[in-house]
C-alpha cells in the first residue's frame, strides 16, 4: 500500500505530453515517424523520474512531490515559448519569476496540505485527457495529409528540346526587395543587384511574393498555381498545414524533372515545413539532433543554458548550416546527371547571427528565431531588427555572388540559377493583425533568374514566384506552360489558410 500511494501518474503524463504535442502538431509537415518521438519521450520520462524521486526524498509526501514535479515539468517545457516575457525582462529574469512562482506554489502546498489529494486527482484526470487527445488529433491529421495529386496537362509539359542543364534554386529567407530596403531600412543594395545583372541575371524590378509566409510561397512556386487552385486540382481543399506541406513536397515541378532524368538535391533547412527530406540526395551538414528534437529543445531553457555556458547553440547551427550550403553548392556541378538543387538559406530571416564580415553576433536579443511582432514588440525593437538585418544581408550578398561565380566556372554546360526570397522581412509584420502590418515590407522580395537558354518568355516587372518555373521550363525545355496572374495574399498566423488578397495594396504604382 505504501508503494501504491506513491504511484501518482500525472507527473509522468506531464512528461509525455510535450513530445506528443510537438509530434502531432508537426505531423505531415515533414517525413517523420514515431521513432522521432522515442528519444525525447524517453529522456522526458527519465528526467521526470529523477525530479519526482528528488522531491519525494525531500518532502516525504506523495501528493506534494507529484504536484511540484508536474509544475516543474510544465514550467520547464513552457520556458522556450515565453517570448513575451523574454522580450520585456530577458530570459534570466523570466527564470527568476517562474522560480518565484514555483516557490510560491511550494509554500501554498504546505498551507493547504489536506487539499493536495483532491488537486492531484484532478491533475491526473486533466493530463489523461490531454495525452489521450493527441493520438486522436494525429489520426485526424494523418487522414487528411495525403490527398490526390493534381497535374499539369501533358500538352503543356511536352519537352521539345534536348537541353538538360543543372538547375539551382537558392532561396534567401525573408530577403527584401531593393526599393523597400532603401525606403524602410535605409540600405542601398544596388551593388548586389548590379552584380547579379553583370553576371547575366534578369533581376525583377518591383518583385513581390505570392504570400507572406514561407510554406505558402514555396508551395505556390513549386505547384505553379495558387493554393486554392492546387487544392481543387488535388481533389481536396488545402485547409491545414499537413496537406499544404504534402502538396509542397510532392509537387509537379519535381515530378516533371525526375521524369526526364533529373536528380533532386536538397539541403537541410532545419525547419520541417520546408525541409525536402524526400529529395534523391538530402545534404545534412549538422549531426546530432534532428528537427523534431530541436523543436522539443526549443521549448525548454536548454538553449539559454547552453548559450550561458558558451556551448554550441541553435544559432551556431544556423551559421554552420548557412556556410555549409555556400561552401559546398558548387560541388554539385560535377555530378554526371542533371540536378535540381533546392538550397533554402534561413537568413536573413531572424535569428540575426551574422555580422557583415560573417563573424557571429553576440547580443542575445538579436538571436531570437521568431519574426514580426513575436520578435519586435515595440518601436525600439523594430529599429533593432532593421539595424541587425542589414549586416546579415551584406554578408549573404558576398556569399551569393561568390557561389554564383563558382557554379558558373565549374559547370560544363551553362546552368539555370534562381536567386530569390520567399517573402520580405518582418520588422512591421503583425502576425495576428493584417491591417496593422506593413504589407509592402513583408511582400517585397528578391527575384532573379539566370536562364541562358531560349529567348521568351522573359522575367518582367512585378513578377511573382508563381511564374518562375513556367518561364524556366518554356525556355529550357520548350514547354508551353501558361503564365499565371501575379497576385499577392496575406494571411494571419491564427488563420493562414484563409488569406486576404492585397495585390492592389502592394503593387508598385
Amino acid at each position: 500500500m505504501r508503494l501504491k500511494r506513491w504511484l501518482i501518474p500525472h507527473p509522468f503524463l506531464v512528461a509525455i505530453y510535450p513530445a506528443m504535442f510537438v509530434f502531432v502538431t508537426n505531423l505531415g509537415a515533414y517525413p517523420m515517424d514515431i521513432r522521432d518521438v522515442l528519444l525525447p519521450l524517453l529522456v522526458s520520462v527519465l528526467g521526470m523520474v529523477v525530479v519526482y524521486t528528488l522531491f519525494a526524498l525531500v518532502f516525504r509526501h506523495p501528493e506534494r512531490a507529484s504536484l511540484l514535479a508536474s509544475l516543474f515539468g510544465i514550467l520547464f517545457f513552457s520556458f522556450g515559448r515565453m517570448d513575451f516575457m523574454h522580450s520585456f525582462v530577458g530570459a534570466e529574469w523570466t527564470a527568476v519569476y517562474i522560480s518565484a512562482l514555483f516557490i510560491l506554489v511550494m509554500v501554498v502546498s504546505f498551507l493547504y496540505s489536506r487539499h493536495l489529494g483532491r488537486i492531484s486527482r484532478w491533475m491526473t484526470i486533466v493530463t489523461i485527457i490531454l495525452v489521450a487527445s493527441q493520438p486522436l488529433l494525429g489520426l485526424t491529421k494523418a487522414s487528411t495529409a495525403k490527398v490526390r495529386m493534381g497535374a499539369v496537362t501533358e500538352g503543356e509539359m511536352k519537352v521539345t528540346t534536348t537541353d538538360r542543364p543543372d538547375i539551382y534554386v537558392i532561396v534567401l529567407d525573408a530577403y527584401g526587395g531593393q526599393n523597400m530596403l532603401r525606403d524602410l531600412y535605409g540600405f542601398d543594395n544596388s551593388p548586389f543587384i548590379d552584380g547579379l545583372r553583370q553576371r547575366g541575371f534578369d533581376v525583377v524590378d518591383e518583385s513581390r511574393s505570392n504570400y507572406n509566409m514561407t510554406v505558402f510561397s514555396m508551395s505556390i512556386m513549386y505547384n505553379m498555381n495558387l493554393i486554392e487552385e492546387v487544392g481543387r486540382l488535388r481533389g481536396q481543399p488545402i485547409e491545414d498545414t499537413g496537406t499544404l506541406t504534402y502538396a509542397l513536397k510532392n509537387n509537379p515541378v519535381w515530378s516533371f524533372l525526375k521524369s526526364i532524368g533529373y536528380t533532386t538535391v536538397a539541403y537541410q533547412v532545419g525547419f520541417p515545413l520546408v525541409d525536402f527530406k524526400n529529395a534523391d540526395v538530402y545534404l545534412e551538414p549538422n549531426g546530432g539532433f534532428n528537427e523534431f528534437q530541436n523543436l522539443m529543445i526549443s521549448t525548454t531553457p536548454i538553449p539559454y543554458i547552453l548559450r550561458a555556458l558558451d556551448v554550441t547553440t541553435f544559432n551556431d547551427i544556423i551559421r554552420r548550416q548557412t556556410n555549409y550550403i555556400f561552401d559546398h553548392l558548387p560541388e554539385l556541378a560535377k555530378k554526371s546527371t542533371p540536378t535540381l538543387t533546392y538550397a533554402h538559406v534561413v537568413s536573413p530571416h531572424p535569428p540575426f547571427v551574422f555580422q557583415a564580415d560573417g563573424s557571429p553576433t553576440t547580443d542575445p536579443l538579436l538571436q531570437r528565431p521568431r519574426d514580426g511582432d513575436r520578435w519586435a514588440l515595440n518601436e525600439a525593437e523594430r529599429q533593432l531588427y532593421r539595424t541587425a538585418y542589414v549586416p546579415q544581408v551584406e554578408y549573404l550578398n558576398k556569399r551569393v555572388l561568390g557561389v554564383v561565380d563558382e557554379i558558373l566556372a565549374t559547370s560544363e554546360k551553362p546552368p539555370v540559377i534562381v536567386v530569390m526570397s520567399d517573402h520580405g522581412p518582418g520588422s512591421e509584420w503583425r502576425g495576428y493583425d493584417i491591417a496593422a502590418s506593413n504589407l509592402v515590407e513583408r511582400t517585397s522580395n528578391l527575384l532573379s533568374i539566370y536562364v541562358p537558354y531560349g529567348i521568351e518568355p522573359k522575367p518582367y516587372r512585378g513578377m511573382t514566384p508563381i511564374n518562375v518555373f513556367p518561364i524556366i521550363f518554356n525556355r529550357v525545355f520548350g514547354t508551353t506552360l501558361p503564365l499565371r496572374e501575379d497576385r499577392t495574399f496575406f494571411g494571419a498566423l491564427d488563420d493562414p489558410h484563409h488569406p486576404v488578397e492585397v495585390t492592389d495594396q502592394v503593387r508598385a504604382k
